[in-house]
Order: structure tokens, then sequence, then C-alpha cells
């Protein structure tokens, strides 16, 4: 079985997330569904849950200093220094970014996978807008 992209979303019927991989079924009659096919099913039955496609993030493959995964539009602290960050995807880099307020023009140019690996996951977008600095 190939290695396909890692996702979550939120649960169109709850508030938790759901891990696993992204389906996406587009009809002429009806709007698109989004589901993450669920793989914590220990058969070969995989469950697809609908998810709100707001908050649709991809793994980014980077770990936080406590082994935790990072996804988009995670928030992340920066131990040292109270910085806090907010993981977004870059267009221009075609690649994931840190960003000090969820914007692209307040981007932070670093070494991402590094400045990642340091920091610490303390919440995301959705459950804890709070923890962002407001949009200037």
């Amino acid at each position: 079985m190939q290695n396909l992209p890692k996702f979550r979303g939120i649960s169109t019927y709850g508030t938790n997330f759901i891990y696993g991989n992204l389906k996406v079924f587009e009809y002429s009659s009806k709007p698109t569904t989004y589901q993450i096919l669920s793989n914590n099913i220990k058969d070969l039955n995989y469950i697809g849950f609908d998810v709100k496609p707001e908050t649709i993030g991809q793994f980014t493959g980077l770990f936080d200093n406590n082994g935790a995964e990072i996804y988009k539009d995670d928030i992340l602290k920066n131990p040292n220094t109270g910085q806090i960050f907010c993981i977004i995807w870059n267009e221009r880099i075609a690649g994931f970014s840190l960003s000090n307020t969820q914007n692209i023009e307040n981007e932070i140019m670093v070494n991402t996978p590094a400045m990642a690996n340091f920091c610490e996951v303390i919440g995301n977008i959705f459950e804890n807008p709070e923890l962002l600095p407001p949009k200037p």
C-alpha cells in the first residue's frame, strides 16, 4: 500500500479531529463532501467521516520538541523566547511556513523544519484562536 499524505479535519457531527487520508466527493447535483478515512480502525475496512472543509489540514511531516505531529494551522511556541507561530501553507515556496499571525505577509523566513522541531505545539487556530496575536 502506498504512503498517502495524512490529514486531519473536525467532524461535521462533533468537535473532534479525525485523522487519516482525505477523500473528496464531487457531485453534480449536491455540494462537495470532504471525508477523512480514518486509519485507526484495526481491520482493513476504513471508515469515512464527513469533516468541515475549512478545518482540513495536512500533516507537515514535522514533529515538535515533544514528538507531536505538526499540522497546517497548528500553533507553536518557542519555549526560550515565548514567540508564538502558526503553521501556514505558503504558495510562493509550495511548502509550509511559520507566521506570527496566520498571515503570509507576516511569514517568518527561517529554516521551518529546524524551528518547528525546536518549538512546542500548544494548540490550533480552530480550538485555541485566542493563543495567536491579533491580526494587524
